[in-house]
């Protein structure tokens, strides 16, 4: 297989979704792909465990005093990021 080639010997110019075709040159860049999506999942998976230990939003808003006496949620770090 040449490079630019994909397998069944389309080009990627013959493939459809060109813009999600990415080529990974050798086995060490594929582990080191492999790597960075653990390291995102993990992070990801540690970014959900927090957000479910603040609570249903429902009940934060309830023990703030209605939505007419909360604060604003959206915080100038919340909205800015």
């Amino acid at each position: 297989m040449e490079l630019g080639q994909i397998k069944g010997g389309k080009t990627m110019e013959e493939t459809k979704q060109q813009t999600k075709v990415y080529c990974i040159p050798d086995d060490a860049a594929w582990d080191r792909v492999l790597a960075s999506r653990a390291a995102l999942q993990a992070a990801l998976d540690a970014f959900a465990a927090g957000l479910r230990q603040l609570g249903s939003y429902a009940k934060r808003l309830a023990e703030a005093g209605g939505i007419k006496k909360a604060p604003n949620p959206l915080s100038p770090a919340s909205s800015a990021d």
